[in-house]
């Protein structure tokens, strides 16, 4: 169906047709959208009665994604993208913020006790039973991963954000002991309220959960 075909354009999965339409996805999800598909049609398997040189034009019409909506398209139709990440395309945002947000691979030239805000795409997320309420998180953005945790009164009030926002931001305290780099959460927020989100269920990788999450 009509509907299968323009979600696989959309994810990237028909890109060796696309030399035909222009080149991309969006172009593709187009073209497929003006297909008629109706077998007792005159004009099924063609574009409706489009001429070639209208089908041209028209494309050229579609507007052109951004490096956001780009991402958001392949985070929503496959998960991940091979492309950017999410807190790259978001970088100079971020960086305009005050107070600043730290990346991860920033966090190892600061020492114990330096008071950080980091952001990241939540890659991991347990709660292991025997940990007495503590929670561990995993979030990434383009430089690395870091290490969160999360005391149980954080956890009881943030526990909505972090189980249904992919990407977070983290006000803390770094914890630096024996090489292992942790950030202790104080506060826990969605990322950039006034951006459009990527799908909740989508995560940079799978999430475990353990009991009581």
């Amino acid at each position: 169906p009509k509907s299968c075909l323009i979600r696989l354009a959309a994810a990237g999965a028909l890109q060796s047709l696309a030399g035909a339409v222009g080149g991309t996805p969006r172009d593709l999800m187009w073209t497929i959208q003006a297909l008629s598909f109706d077998e007792k049609s005159l004009f099924f398997g063609s574009h409706s009665g489009l001429d070639e040189q209208r089908l041209e034009f028209e494309t050229e019409e579609v507007p052109k994604e951004n490096d956001w909506q780009t991402v958001q398209r392949e985070y929503q139709t496959k998960g991940f993208s091979l492309d950017s990440h999410p807190l790259k395309v978001l970088r100079s945002q971020l960086d305009a913020a005050c107070p600043c947000y730290i990346k991860a691979d920033e966090l190892k030239t600061l020492r114990n006790r330096t008071r950080v805000r980091v952001a990241g795409l939540i890659s991991l997320l347990q709660k292991p039973p025997t940990a007495k309420g503590m929670a561990f998180a995993s979030i990434e953005d383009e430089t690395g991963l870091m290490n969160i945790v999360i005391t149980p009164d954080v956890y009881a009030k943030c526990r909505l954000i972090i189980m249904g926002q992919p990407l977070l931001e983290v006000d803390g305290w770094l914890e630096v002991h024996q090489g292992v780099i942790n950030v202790k959460a104080e506060v826990v927020r969605p990322l950039m309220k006034n951006i459009t989100p990527l799908p909740a269920r989508l995560t940079a990788g799978e999430v475990s959960y353990g009991k009581n999450v």
